[in-house]
């Protein structure tokens, strides 16, 4: 391989590296559980999908750059000027099983969580969605933290299914509760959101109503899955089974581009220096 044609792709990988790190991706996590339940004559099972996501003044799922989820090294956590206000969990259900009778069928999801929070929907269809949004504010916690204090905002899921089977006995199916977890530290006057401790962005906050104090979000470690890379998490699911999205795509192929960078150019250096011999 030439050294024109080294020193090409060097330059065409890292066009890439740079384009792929600013693509604007939404701060979520995509989920699956799974609640089953069986008797002598019949069994059931309910499939569960879910998306946990971080939600801006705007109603809108927050978007951050891809570099500051993956980046190797601590980078700026973009957020742009948008307010964290709420986590909003989205549900759907597929519901299946043998020798059941179908028009017995009842499916109750609840969610409860920080400052009280308490809502839930009960439904008799084999397949539907339901949405839980918590509140990220001082309302919705009853109080104003100190500044620099951590809150741990926490919404848990439970999911469950209940059916006779063909002979009228009831079978019950439950699932695992489901636990959403997003950890902010408050600060006055300026409202802040990190992906870890040593990336964050600030901006003055003036004008809210309900947040009268600034927070940092930060991530967890533990059985589930979460919005990022290791230590890049924004939000935290627990008891779940963690779906690929966009970003988990993306994920390997940087690295790999990356890695093919440092090669290329490790032989670029070398072909410099035997040169010179």
């Amino acid at each position: 391989m030439s050294r024109r044609v080294l020193v090409s792709l060097i330059i065409v990988i890292a066009a890439v590296l740079v384009a792929i790190s600013f693509i604007p991706v939404e701060a979520y996590v995509w989920w699956s559980s799974e609640a089953s339940g069986q008797t002598q004559n019949g069994n059931m099972t309910v499939s569960i999908e879910g998306r946990t996501e971080l939600i801006g003044e705007d109603g809108q799922p927050l978007k951050i750059l891809y570099i500051s989820k993956y980046a190797m090294l601590p980078l700026a956590f973009y957020i742009g000027d948008k307010e964290v206000t709420a986590m909003r969990v989205t549900i759907t259900w597929t519901a299946s099983g043998q020798d059941v009778n179908w028009d017995t069928l009842t499916i109750t999801i609840s969610a409860s969580g920080t400052g009280g929070y308490s809502s839930s929907t009960t439904s008799h269809s084999k397949t539907g969605s339901t949405v839980f949004t918590l509140p990220i504010s001082t309302s919705q916690l009853g109080r104003t933290p100190s500044s620099g204090e951590k809150i741990t905002w926490q919404m848990t899921i439970n999911v469950q299914g209940k059916i006779e089977d063909v002979v009228g006995n009831t079978l019950t199916a439950s699932a695992n509760p489901i636990v959403n977890t997003v950890t902010t530290t408050w600060y006055k006057p300026t409202f802040t959101v990190s992906a870890s401790a040593s990336t964050s962005t600030t901006k003055t906050d003036t004008t809210s109503s309900t947040t009268s104090g600034d927070t940092t979000v930060s991530g967890g470690t533990s059985s589930g899955g979460g919005c990022g890379g290791p230590g890049k998490h924004l939000v935290w699911v627990h008891n779940i089974t963690p779906l690929p999205n966009i970003t988990e795509i993306l994920q390997p192929i940087t690295y790999l581009l990356i890695l093919t960078e440092i090669a290329l150019i490790s032989k670029l250096m070398l072909r410099k220096k035997n040169d010179k011999k």
